[in-house]
C-alpha cells in the first residue's frame, strides 16, 4: 500500500484496518449528532420539554458503541442501537421491541406475577406454526406458557407494516390488539 503523499513510502496494512475503523467511527458521530438535533428539536417545539432534556442529560454519559446492560442487554446490543428511538420515522427493529418488552418485564411488580410480557420470539413463534404441535408437542415458545399459568399475556405482534400490542386474558377467555390499550398493565 503506497503513501499518498510519498512515492516510495509504503504504509503497513494494519492502515487499513485503521482506516475502516476511522469510517465506522465517523458514521456513528453523524448519526448521534443527528439524534441529538432531533432531540433539541423536540425542546424547541415545546413537546414535552423536561422529558427531551432529561433524555440529553443522560444520553451525554453514554459511549457511542458500548455493550447495553440491565434489562435490555442482549448479545451484541449496543448503545448505537438506542439512535433509532431519536427519530420520528425510524423503523423499530425486532432488536428495539425486544429492549422495550425487557424494560416492560423488569417494571412488573410481585402482584402481577400472573401477567406475562412476551418479546418477539412469541410472535414469531405464532407466525411459524402451521398447527398448534409440531408432532403433537408444543412449540418451544408456546411450551412455556403452559407450565407457567398467567392470566394476561401481553406481546408485540408483527403486521403487515408495524407492530402492534396483543394482549390474551385467559380468565375471559378473551383477546384485543390495537396502537395501545386504555387499560394498564
Amino acid at each position: 500500500m503506497h503513501d499518498p503523499h510519498t512515492s516510495d513510502d509504503r504504509l503497513p496494512l494494519w492502515v487499513i484496518e485503521f482506516w475502516w475503523t476511522l469510517h465506522r467511527m465517523h458514521n456513528s458521530r453523524m448519526e448521534w449528532s443527528e439524534g441529538r438535533d432531533w432531540i433539541r428539536q423536540k425542546q424547541e417545539t415545546g413537546y414535552h420539554q423536561q422529558v427531551f432534556r432529561n433524555i440529553e442529560r443522560q444520553l451525554s454519559i453514554l459511549a457511542w458503541n458500548k455493550l447495553l446492560n440491565g434489562p435490555a442487554a442482549g448479545v451484541g446490543r449496543t448503545t448505537k442501537h438506542l439512535l433509532r428511538f431519536l427519530s420520528d420515522d425510524e423503523w423499530l427493529s425486532d432488536t428495539l421491541v425486544d429492549m422495550m418488552t425487557a424494560y416492560l418485564v423488569s417494571q412488573l411488580s410481585a402482584k402481577q406475577r400472573d401477567t406475562v410480557i412476551t418479546d418477539t420470539s412469541f410472535s414469531d413463534a405464532i407466525r411459524s406454526a402451521k398447527d398448534i404441535s409440531y408432532h403433537n408437542r408444543l412449540h418451544d415458545q408456546l411450551e412455556k406458557f403452559e407450565q407457567r399459568p398467567c392470566r394476561r399475556l401481553y406481546a408485540p405482534m408483527y403486521t403487515k407494516n408495524h407492530y402492534v400490542a396483543f394482549e390474551i386474558n385467559f380468565h375471559t377467555r378473551s383477546f384485543r390488539w390495537g396502537e395501545y390499550f386504555r387499560s394498564q398493565v
